[in-house]
């Protein structure tokens, strides 16, 4: 007969949910600690504390609901103001601001007061979720509960920073003083940033000297690094030399990021030659160069066209036990692609992994950008797939103008492959189709009008059936254009799923762009009324097609409209993946019987 478990104590719980690495088996432990249900465990604020930061560092948020529901009840303790602020931390870096505000809000009711830690908190979070509006109206609230501090001005002035408002910033800080708020460092290092990122340089170099005068702060690493980056943005790299020896007379600590903005700016001034100096300087003050620091190397010998020395700042890297991050690689991929060294772009991009470091999603889109830019369709098509099947979205600028450079060229088979990929990731929006259709309306109404038979597909040589055709198929086309024989014949063909399931993919495809053309009319039209006609019996095929399709690929009609080719999904149209769909309707057992 087996030992009953051994009941566990608060303070052996709280022991192993510290230890628990995995969030959901902290949960379950956290819910059945206690092998007799019917004696009720007596939990600890620790544990509670514990679980809640496990599961909201995993994003676990409806699970931290149901544990801050029972923390509610708890009546043995009064739960700490930190735990709250925890909380909001994390639905600030989720993106969730009606949330922390929610759980801010409700505070008071789990018998905890709120103090300026969690309206600073609160507001930190909404700085993170861009939410400036709600931002001042908690600020406004605050004077009915607590004095504002230094901290709750000085995330308002980088809310104003953030929005290029550095008048709203500057407003802030004559208000501090006002209400007789002391600034400190961070005050004026948020200050001078923005003003330096504005390109406000004379106001930002007379604020720091009010900061030493006037206030008595002592300017940090932080003011100087923006000052510095400032001076190089407009080229004044004397002024920024000079700044960064008074920080070695001041004893103020020079970071990477102060040698690394240097670097960039003499690789940007052509005075590459100065480089060498600044890292011996760097190495003489005990500031040992990083991936930050190789990385503007990197990018400066590839704006110089130099990858030989780009290379051999990798090598560098890997003797000093630097590991070159993916930035690095990116970098030289980038630089490749502008002068049209594509073959070297595309070697480094597949030699990554041997060099144990995974491509990521700037990987992909730098190296996709560059093959469109130079032409390299076939290539980018392939770096398209590989993409999407990694669950990564290239940029919608490149997309458009990949989809616009082949409709120009006509490449109607690269086309319909690049629009498979893109609805694989559920990637084609309106933009897509408005860039296609054109290319389509002449050779389907030539389909429609010449060929009984509608299991044609397209070739090689439909630019020149499309220059063939009347002036009537002219890309300012109107519904009349299509007869109701063109319907009837698109009805009785079966529409888009049948020639998916049969293998016509092109033919699919067409039919998925007229079916799109018309369903975009009014909903009286004579088209929309005989593509939205029910049929009373599915056949066995068409069932057997609708259940295998992916979810969320469903028409929204019901399955007898077999005539809607496109899906509408939060305000987007979606293709059927026809590959993905050929791969699962190949698992179909074909009608007969038995099946």
């Amino acid at each position: 007969m087996a030992k009953p478990s051994k009941s566990i104590s608060p303070f052996r719980l709280a022991s192993l949910l510290r230890l628990q690495k995995d969030p959901n088996l902290a949960l379950h432990l956290f819910l059945n600690p206690n092998p007799n249900p019917n004696k009720p465990f007596r939990y600890s604020l620790l544990s509670y504390d514990l679980i809640i930061t496990k599961l909201g560092r995993a994003k676990m948020f409806d699970e931290m609901d149901q544990i801050l529901q029972q923390l509610k009840t708890e009546t043995r303790f009064n739960p700490d103001e930190i735990i709250f602020c925890n909380i909001i931390t994390f639905y600030g870096r989720a993106r969730l601001p009606d949330r922390a505000l929610r759980i801010f809000n409700q505070i008071p009711s789990f018998r905890c007061q709120r103090t300026i830690k969690s309206f600073n908190t609160l507001l930190n979070a909404l700085l993170s979720c861009r939410e400036f509006g709600k931002m001042r109206e908690v600020f406004v609230g605050l004077d009915r509960c607590v004095a504002p501090d230094a901290c709750s001005y000085n995330v308002l002035i980088r809310a104003g920073c953030l929005m290029n408002d550095l008048g709203s910033a500057r407003e802030v800080f004559d208000e501090m003083q006002k209400r007789g708020v002391r600034p400190d460092a961070v005050t004026f290092g948020t200050l001078i940033s923005g003003l330096c990122a504005g390109g406000k340089l004379d106001e930002a170099f007379k604020l720091k000297e009010d900061m030493e005068r006037g206030f008595r702060v002592r300017p940090d690493g932080f003011v100087y690094a923006s000052l510095i980056k400032g001076l190089c943005k407009v080229n004044d790299l004397s002024l920024a030399f000079k700044l960064k020896d008074e920080m070695l007379e001041r004893r103020v600590e020079l970071d990477s990021a102060v040698f690394s903005t240097l670097i960039s700016a003499l690789f940007k001034a052509g005075r590459k030659g100065d480089v060498v100096g600044v890292l011996k300087e760097m190495k003489e003050n005990g500031c040992k160069p990083d991936a930050v620091t190789y990385n503007a190397m990197i990018y400066g010998y590839c704006q110089e066209k130099d990858f030989n020395s780009a290379f051999g700042v990798l090598s560098e890297m890997e003797k000093r036990r630097c590991k070159p991050d993916v930035v690095c690689y990116n970098v030289i991929i980038g630089g490749f692609c502008r002068v049209g060294k594509f073959r070297e772009a595309t070697e480094l991009f597949e030699d990554m992994p041997r060099r144990k470091c995974a491509p990521d999603v700037v990987t992909y889109r730098t190296l996709f950008s560059g093959l469109c830019d130079g032409m390299q369709f076939q290539d980018a098509a392939l770096i398209l797939d590989e993409m999407v099947f990694k669950d990564y979205s290239p940029s919608a600028a490149s997309i458009v103008k990949f989809v616009d450079e082949l409709c120009q060229a006509g490449n109607l088979k690269l086309l319909l492959t690049i629009l498979n990929s893109l609805a694989k990731g559920n990637l084609i929006d309106s933009v897509t189709w408005r860039r296609v259709i054109p290319m389509f309306q002449q050779l389907l109404i030539f389909k429609f009008r010449h060929s009984v038979k509608v299991d044609l597909t397209l070739h090689k040589g439909a630019p020149k059936m499309a220059e063939q055709l009347p002036s009537s198929a002219s890309s300012s086309w109107t519904e009349s254009d299509f007869t109701p024989f063109d319907m009837k014949l698109l009805r009785g063909y079966g529409g888009f799923w049948m020639a998916a399931y049969t293998g016509r993919l092109r033919t699919a495809v067409s039919l998925a762009f007229f079916v799109l053309l018309i369903c975009c009319k009014s909903p009286s039209s004579e088209a929309r009324v005989l593509l939205s006609k029910e049929k009373e019996v599915p056949s066995m095929e068409d069932s057997l097609i609708l259940s295998a399709l992916p979810k969320g690929t469903t028409p929204r009609s019901s399955p007898s409209h077999k005539g809607h080719a496109m899906a509408t999904i939060n305000e987007r149209l979606y293709v059927l993946p026809i590959p993905h769909a050929d791969r699962v309707l190949s698992s179909v057992p074909s009608p007969g019987g038995g099946h």
